[in-house]
């Protein structure tokens, strides 16, 4: 199943799009009313916008605005916005911004992409976005080209033709499978998709980073605690090591931790810090607590294993 999920996922779109909206959309026919414009037998102009958003295809204004085609018209060079869209992905990240300045949203530089460019575009959306833990950009732009990179990659990893198609059963996992829906054969499918688990951790983990700002295990510990001290406390545990070996003489550094705690213990209770002896002592009692198996310590464990790794020199990481 977790090789097809996502395919079963696709052919319940229309389904689930009628159900969750009122209405069943018709991509099909609305990306053939955009073929010749894909091909670049024709130029993309204001009737495609209009074409976009007839409701015998979708209901587009439920969600989105185009600008206004007379304010496009004067604005927007058509034929070579034309050009632009033919070439994609080619020079993708500059084009993505002559439409973002001519479109002014993203999310409409995306709904035009999709049906001219079904093959490497999606419509980004929020429940797609909150599904992947997309990671945000500097900019719309930015966060977007993210958004595809995801779309892509699984897309490739299960088999399927089109950005788009990946996109769309993804909107079905967000409805069918972790808002009100019961589908407990898609839920398994989705659960045991390790794969598509570690690509959203990735992105999730990414975020963390930053907002860390690089500056070590330490600080991403730090801002795991609340939400999860478990991986914080693991996290700190693995800096505590690293410390240890980085601060040992050479040939001691492949020594067991244990012993490398005994030795740091000893250099302190020589210079008469039996506090801080002690309180290297507990950590590695922390650090294996939280590496053994079961629920683990809490969260004041976690800080606590945090603030005694702090204490320790970096020494040298090679």
């Amino acid at each position: 199943m977790s090789d097809t999920y996502l395919r079963r996922c696709l052919e319940l779109f229309e389904d689930t799009m009628e159900s969750r909206h009122g209405w069943k959309p018709d991509y099909p026919g609305l990306e053939a009313e955009m073929l010749e414009v894909r091909t670049g037998r024709r130029e993309l102009c204001a009737r495609d916008l209009d074409t976009i958003q007839q409701r015998r295809f979708w209901d587009f204004r439920q969600f989105w605005r185009f600008p206004v085609a007379s304010d496009l018209m004067l604005e927007t060079d058509f034929a070579e916005m034309s050009r632009l869209i033919v070439k994609l992905p080619s020079d993708e990240e500059q084009t993505l911004q002559r439409l973002h300045a001519a479109f002014k949203f993203i999310e409409n530089v995306s709904v035009l992409l999709r049906f001219i460019q079904p093959r490497h575009y999606g419509i980004i959306s929020p429940p797609v976005e909150k599904l992947l833990a997309v990671r945000r950009g500097r900019t719309e732009v930015t966060t977007y080209l993210n958004y595809l990179r995801d779309l892509r990659e699984i897309a490739r990893h299960h088999d399927l033709p089109r950005a788009a198609d990946a996109d769309m059963a993804l909107w079905v996992i967000q409805e069918r499978v972790l808002s009100s829906w019961s589908e407990p054969d898609l839920r398994r499918a989705f659960r045991d998709d390790a794969w598509l688990a570690r690509r959203i951790a990735a992105n999730m983990l990414a975020d963390l980073a930053d907002v860390a700002g690089m500056r070590g295990h330490l600080e991403l510990a730090r801002a795991l605690a609340v939400l999860h001290p478990l991986l914080a406390g693991t996290l700190a545990g693995a800096e505590m090591e690293r410390r240890l070996r980085a601060a040992a003489r050479p040939h001691d550094r492949s020594q067991p931790l244990t012993s490398l705690v005994e030795s740091a213990e000893a250099r302190l209770v020589e210079r008469g810090e039996k506090g801080a002896a002690d309180r290297l002592r507990r950590a590695l009692k922390l650090r294996d607590a939280f590496l053994a198996p079961g629920e683990g310590p809490g969260l004041d464990e976690a800080l606590d294993l945090i603030e005694v790794v702090e204490g320790l020199p970096e020494g040298s990481s090679g």
